[in-house]
């Protein structure tokens, strides 16, 4: 087999070598990049964990973005993005994408912004290389926010030669000679084009196989295997170029991500980082919000998610909950305003239905003080996000619409009031393993208006219900009080089963003889010695 010597010669390939490193260099100081050169210097630890959430916020906001129903890249959907985005003050993104004429302020990106952006791409590229399933959620919505950015960028400048002479895109452009003697087809084979626009627009010509969303729409006239783009579609077409970049670039962490892991500190950081939590801290209220145990049960017919309403009937059935629904239900409990003297006299006249007082203090007691940061290392604890929820679901705590079977989940939501049609709705939405998308439709049927934003907290819940209770948000005609709802009854132990089954003899030994947990104060202090 014989391989023919390439016409370059070994010192021409290093000049083309070093002319796209060069690109690349220059490309990471602009507007917009292709992330093909990785950041340089120093970052404090912080730093590197502040930039990588920050950065998941966003991506979170346009998957929020497809939630809501809007379609991509319309006008709609990037007012919603912006508008979230402004919301949750992430300022450095929302200029980045909100840069509308060269005369704004808003032109001029600064250093600091564009730093963020590049150091927190590459981050993420560590925490979502890992899977399959990261890898794509990942690619999708970085795609997105490249092609909204580059559409923002054409806004600023239509001249997008230099962009794509600093990322190595090389596009043919249509000589007006050949543009002019295809008008008829190009004007009536593309979206959007006329017969006096025609001569306005640059022209580019690619291979079909690239530009597969316009020809899927209709939108590009066809000739000789090769797509006629006009310049307002070159957002696709740069897109997938991106797409094809990433999920290379992904590969490649995966291989390296062995050797970044050798630091300890770096791998703690990075493993789940897809399940942090970004949203608002709840913590506890301050006075002008107290919630005091009297006010509970009304409150948690009205406002409770299903979560929280299921522990606290639970609770009032039995008079006892294991420690993680104690742990997941008193957090929440304390975040929307109960203070601690209130909470020890809530779980102690529940507790002492089935138990003395002393016993109590003894195995009770301390925890609860320990929530509220008056036991241990006094550290205040925050209510449990969706997020850690959805991977609890032992024994009392986890989320209904995830771990509870379709007929157990029925007959929950047939208790609260929702009909047919409406617990159909949910059960498409838990089959599709989307349990925050169904507890966000359990709370537009309670509630009889839209939510706003996506759910991912027990309190976000409770806040936005008692804001609709409260006048501050609008409100059909329909009742929204279901107080007269009856409590589900729900078995206090189930027989463990998979992968539960293997802790049984772990959780035995604090198991009382009623099926309670034993946790005393030595034992949570050694819990939290362990972390």
């Amino acid at each position: 087999m014989e391989f023919k010597q390439s016409p370059w010669s070994a010192e021409q390939r290093r000049q083309s070598m070093r002319a796209r490193a060069k690109d690349a260099e220059s490309a990471k100081d602009q507007p917009l990049q292709m992330y093909l050169v990785p950041p340089t210097g120093d970052v404090t630890l912080e730093e590197f964990d502040a930039l990588a959430a920050e950065r998941l916020q966003v991506l979170r906001t346009f998957e929020r973005a497809g939630h809501v129903g809007k379609q991509k890249f319309s006008v709609e959907w990037e007012e919603f993005i912006l508008s979230d985005l402004k919301r949750q003050k992430l300022n450095a993104y929302y200029q980045l994408l909100s840069r509308r004429g060269d005369s704004s302020a808003a032109a001029v990106l600064s250093a600091e912004a564009l730093r963020r952006d590049h150091i927190s791409h590459f981050i993420l590229r560590l925490a979502y290389c890992r899977t399959e399933e990261l890898r794509a959620w990942f690619i999708q919505h970085e795609v997105e926010m490249f092609r909204l950015r580059f559409q923002s960028q054409r806004t600023m400048d239509p001249d997008v030669g230099k962009f794509l002479a600093d990322n190595g895109i090389h596009l043919n452009e249509v000589e007006a000679a050949e543009r002019d003697r295809l008008r008829e087809p190009l004007v009536n084979g593309t979206a959007r084009v006329t017969a006096d626009t025609l001569e306005l627009t640059q022209w580019y010509t690619v291979p079909f196989v690239e530009a597969l969303d316009l020809v899927r729409g209709r939108r590009v006239f066809l000739r000789a295997g090769m797509a006629y783009i006009p310049a307002r579609d070159l957002g696709s077409i740069v897109a997938a170029k991106f797409r094809a970049h990433l999920q290379h670039a992904l590969a490649m962490s995966r291989r390296l991500l062995p050797e970044v892991e050798e630091d300890s500190r770096l791998k703690s950081m990075l493993n789940d980082f897809d399940k942090r939590y970004t949203g608002r801290d709840y913590s506890a209220k301050g006075d002008d919000n107290t919630v005091t145990p009297e006010m509970i049960d009304d409150l948690s017919r009205q406002s409770f998610p299903p979560c929280m309403r299921e522990l606290h009937e639970r609770l009032r059935a039995n008079h006892k909950l294991f420690h993680g629904g104690r742990q997941q239900y008193g957090l929440f409990l304390k975040a929307v305003g109960m203070s601690l003297d209130n909470a020890i006299i809530f779980w102690r006249e529940e507790f002492t239905k089935v138990m003395d007082n002393d016993k109590f203090h003894k195995q009770y007691l301390y925890n609860i003080r320990h929530n509220y940061g008056q036991e241990g290392k006094r550290a205040s604890y925050s209510a449990m996000p969706c997020s850690k929820i959805l991977m609890s679901g032992s024994n009392d705590s986890g989320c209904p619409f995830k771990h509870y079977d379709r007929d157990h989940l029925g007959k929950m939501l047939s208790a609260h009031g929702i009909d047919k049609t409406g617990s159909s709705e949910i059960f498409e939405l838990t089959e599709r393993s989307q349990p925050q998308l169904a507890c966000q439709k359990y709370w537009e049927l309670v509630h009889r208006t839209p939510f706003e934003g996506a759910m991912q907290h027990p309190n976000q819940y409770y806040e936005e219900s008692r804001k609709t209770f409260g006048g501050h948000r609008a409100k059909t005609d329909r009742g929204l009080d279901r107080s007269h709802v009856i409590r589900a009854s729900l078995p206090v132990k189930p027989s463990p089963s998979g992968a539960a089954a293997a802790n049984t003899s772990a959780t035995q030994a604090v198991w009382d003889e009623d099926g309670d947990v034993e946790m005393s104060e030595d034992l949570l202090q050694s819990l939290e010695a362990t972390g």
